[in-house]
């Protein structure tokens, strides 16, 4: 996406704060609000995604049945649950599919998994799908997807960097992505910080912080996953 086209200017910015003479912090900061056509775009995707879902259960049905349209055509919808009460309950309201079909969809559902249903991304995309459709577009943020940060300083001072700080995290508001201390008193005007190799990637404010197999992922990481198969 060219945010140029949407925005006056980038949503996300970089900026240096002082914190003592010898002390900074390297901040991700929130400019201004992620263009709407972020949350439209995202909006899509979930739509995609789960339209896919239905589809290709019904074609299934309708394949191993024989029948186009398939019994109780008007009920096929990829269930998606995260307790096996809830899928009993689908699998009543199923009752047209074949018992075959039913057996392999319970094996694919998101309480199936180790890590727990929210750690799948069928979950993720059926809880966020259902809030897209009927209450509100999702609030976009940036993520900090790249981070190399270069700086020239004084011959005579040399820098020691924060290796505790994570900077690979959502941007809400601002986000440190860097702590470094001097060995001498500077100023801030003193240095040369090249920040372009620090990159973001967008996030929505719902999934910020998601998981997918217990392991922390970023919003294109989970867009271009492949996690459907039976």
């Amino acid at each position: 996406m060219n945010l140029g086209k949407t925005t006056s200017t980038h949503p996300w910015d970089i900026d240096i704060r002082t914190i003592s003479p010898t002390s900074f912090e390297i901040l991700a900061v929130t400019r201004e609000q992620a263009p709407v056509q972020m949350s439209l775009a995202f909006s899509d995707w979930l739509a995609t995604i789960r339209a896919a879902l239905d589809n290709g259960l019904y074609a299934w049905v309708a394949t191993a049945t024989g029948q186009n349209p398939p019994p109780l055509a008007e009920r096929i919808q990829y269930p998606i649950c995260s307790t096996p009460k809830e899928y009993a309950s689908q699998r009543k309201r199923l009752s047209g599919v074949p018992h075959d079909i039913l057996d392999k969809l319970e094996m694919s559902q998101p309480y199936q998994v180790d890590s727990g249903p929210e750690s799948t991304l069928v979950y993720w995309v059926h809880e966020l799908a259902r809030v897209d459709r009927h209450r509100s577009l999702h609030i976009g943020l940036g993520r900090v997807s790249a981070h190399r940060i270069r700086l020239l300083l004084p011959e005579d001072v040399s820098p020691t960097f924060d290796e505790s700080v994570k900077p690979f995290q959502h941007i809400d508001g601002e986000l440190l992505i860097g702590h470094f201390t001097t060995s001498k008193t500077i100023s801030r005007f003193d240095m040369k910080v090249d920040f372009r190799g620090v990159g973001n990637d967008p996030e929505i404010h719902a999934g910020a912080g998601s998981k997918l197999d217990g392991r922390p992922t970023s919003l294109v990481d989970r867009m271009g996953t492949q996690s459907f198969s039976l």
